[in-house]
Parts: C-alpha cells; structure tokens; sequence
C-alpha cells in the first residue's frame, strides 16, 4: 500500500516573514543608494568651487541661500550680495515673506532642525517667492552632503539651485569630516523621505527630537 506525502511549503510562516523583511531592507538600502548617487552626479554638475576661477563667472542669481552654521557662511554670503551676484539674501532661519508682513522675528522661524529642514523649508518658500535660481551657501566640507539634499528635496522643481562652498575655508576637523561622512546616508534618505512620503519624515523627526 502505498501512503502519500502531504506536500511540504517551500517556506513556512516564519520563514516567509523573515524573507519579506530581508528584501524590503534591501530594496530600501538600494533605493537609497541609487538616489544617492543620483544627487551626487547632480550636485557634482551644479558646484562651483570658490578656489577656481569661475568664482568670478558665477552666474546671476535670484537670490543667495545661506545654511544655517559657522559665520563663515553669512560673511560670504554678504560678499556674493556686495558683488552683485543677486539682489538678496535668504536664511534658512527665517521665513522672508513672514518679515514682509511685518510680523516679529521671532514668530517668522523656519524652525529647522537639520539640512533636510532646510531644503524643505527653502523648496516652499522659493515657490511663494517665484524665484527660479539660487545660489547655496555653505561650508566646504558640507558642500556635498548638503548639495546631494537639495537635489533631492527639489527634483521635478523649476527652480535651479546651485551650491557654493565658503571660499577661504579653514581645514575642517577631523570630527567634521567624520560626521559628514557618517550623515550623508541617512541625510540622503531623509530627504527622499521628504520629498516623497513628508508624513513619515515628520514622523521620524518627531520620534529623534521630541
């Protein structure tokens, strides 16, 4: 007599569970990965490099963009504006058209937490201002962590930004140099997140800063 196998799964639940969670980690990871080489390649065709001659080729701005950090940033800032490279100037701290209204200072705070923040923030009121082409402010050694950002937070945007590290950068740190490198992943993921899901970016920069 001859008794017949049940059919046995190829996987069972657990299995099955693990396996999901594997390749859903993998087509993030990879995901992340090709975006980042993306804003790579598209910060790499927009940075200008205050050491090269083109520092005095750049071309005209709508207005200059200055990051949030060290002095350096604003003091150069404030250069570009005295050498007429655009009418303005646009922190990331502050919300312009909110000064317009005439509201105070303090009320008119973008309330930016990190470079994602910012790139979020500028997108939006970039748009309110109708302005089509910016020049980004920051230090050298967060030039392409921060251009990578951009290029994500304003993909399918009409607005052409442009990033410029602050010439006459002191050598930084060790410990900057490390930080970047250990943020721009996540930076980079980040800011796919905003980009494309905002409530569960929102959601985990509640979870890290609350």
């Amino acid at each position: 007599m001859i008794h017949s196998r049940e059919a046995q799964p190829v996987l069972t639940v657990n299995q099955w569970g693990i396996l999901r969670s594997d390749l859903a980690v993998s087509l993030v990871i990879c995901l992340a990965v090709t975006v980042f080489f993306w804003a790579v390649a598209m910060f790499s065709s927009s940075h200008r490099s205050p050491s090269d001659s083109r520092l005095y080729e750049i071309a005209q701005a709508d207005a200059i963009v200055v990051l949030a950090g060290d002095d350096s940033r604003l003091k150069f800032s404030q250069l570009l504006i005295e050498r007429g490279y655009a009418p303005r100037l646009i922190s990331t701290l502050f919300d312009p058209g909110c000064i317009q209204q005439g509201y105070p200072l303090d009320t008119c705070r973008t309330g930016v937490r990190n470079t994602v923040d910012e790139a979020v923030a500028m997108r939006r009121i970039l748009e309110q201002e109708h302005l089509h082409r910016v020049t980004i402010v920051t230090s050298d050694y967060h030039a392409l962590r921060s251009g990578a950002v951009f290029a994500v937070v304003f993909a399918g945007s009409n607005i052409d930004v442009h990033v410029m590290p602050t010439a006459g950068s002191t050598t930084p740190h060790l410990s900057q140099l490390w930080h970047e490198l250990v943020r721009i992943g996540p930076s980079v993921l980040g800011a796919l997140f905003a980009r494309y899901a905002p409530g569960t970016y929102d959601f985990l920069m509640q979870q890290r800063y609350d």
